[in-house]
């Protein structure tokens, strides 16, 4: 009962704190619905706000059900290196919601930047006038190119975040198991050494070798975003300003250009290598292209 009482009162300071967060959103909403009812443009009000629920509620369903997904992953590889498997209920309900809170404030932040880009791809039309480089319709550069753009940033960005989370918990793993290795060297914990914990014996090639096996997947996928990228970076040339006049210049279509493409293969190819060598464990394969091309941006740069 006391356990029910304490989220009950907690619950509601959740709801309370949104309330007070929100407020000037709220105030915002019903003073601009008003303004639109009075000038008899409340269907355009309302557009807004029917595009963002469209598009946020199976962004949200995705996102959560992913979310879960991996977290569950990390819980059980958790399990496996500290031999201890918990079956807990609580445990579980936490990691559905922490989905589903961090698949809301991603949710939250796609749509309020991604939905007009989402109603300009999607009612676009063409110009009748091509580009003369690339052989696009204008439209293109115009409505889609910028939620493609978009869309790929936040993509890596994600896989970004989760590489970022997967080398903290192994090293919080890694960390966690050489202190139990010292700790039960010495009954006494007044006795326990600090110059015990070396992190050259943590932070090793294993420790490494690893991490990068965890990373097969989203490493592969990373690479071909960047591929991506580097192919839609191409059309930026069309707006260079390096030169004396405005667009694509001599340098950009025979230098830039290519060495856009280059590293597209090149992204390609290391999302191969990377796979293969995380897979095997084999830092050289893994690792090669990929620092390969590290070097040939910042020489092409």
């Amino acid at each position: 009962m006391r356990n029910k009482g304490r989220l009950f009162v907690l619950g509601i300071i959740v709801v309370v704190f949104l309330i007070i967060n929100s407020f000037t959103n709220i105030v915002e909403f019903i003073t601009n619905y008003l303004w639109f009812k009075e000038v008899g443009y409340t269907q355009t009000f309302f557009t807004k706000i029917k595009a963002q629920i469209m598009i946020g509620i199976p962004i949200f369903i995705i996102l959560s059900i992913l979310l879960y997904i991996f977290i569950k992953k990390l819980k059980k590889k958790y399990d496996e290196e500290t031999e201890i498997i918990v079956v807990n209920k609580k445990l579980n309900l936490t990691i559905k919601l922490i989905s589903a809170g961090a698949s809301l404030l991603i949710t939250l932040n796609i749509i309020s930047t991604m939905w007009f880009e989402i109603l300009q791809y999607i009612n676009g039309v063409e110009f009748g006038a091509t580009d003369p480089i690339f052989n696009n319709d204008v439209s293109f550069y115009v409505f889609k190119l910028p939620l493609i753009n978009t869309i790929v940033s936040s993509i890596i960005s994600i896989l970004f975040l989760l590489t970022v989370i997967i080398i903290l918990f192994n090293g919080f793993l890694a960390l966690k198991d050489s202190i139990k290795n010292v700790s039960e060297k010495f009954e006494d914990i007044q006795q326990f050494p600090r110059k015990q914990i070396d992190l050259n014996n943590i932070l090793n090639k294993k420790f490494v070798e690893r991490i990068i096996n965890q990373l097969s997947i989203i490493g592969v996928f990373l690479f071909l975003l960047l591929a991506v990228r580097y192919i839609l970076r191409s059309y930026d040339l069309l707006y260079s300003r390096l030169g004396r006049v405005f667009g694509a210049g001599y340098t950009d279509i025979n230098v830039t250009l290519n060495l856009y493409r280059i590293l597209a293969v090149g992204c390609v190819l290391a999302a191969i290598t990377f796979f293969i060598g995380a897979r095997k464990r084999n830092l050289k394969t893994a690792l090669a292209v990929p620092a390969a091309l590290i070097i040939l941006s910042i020489a092409g740069t």
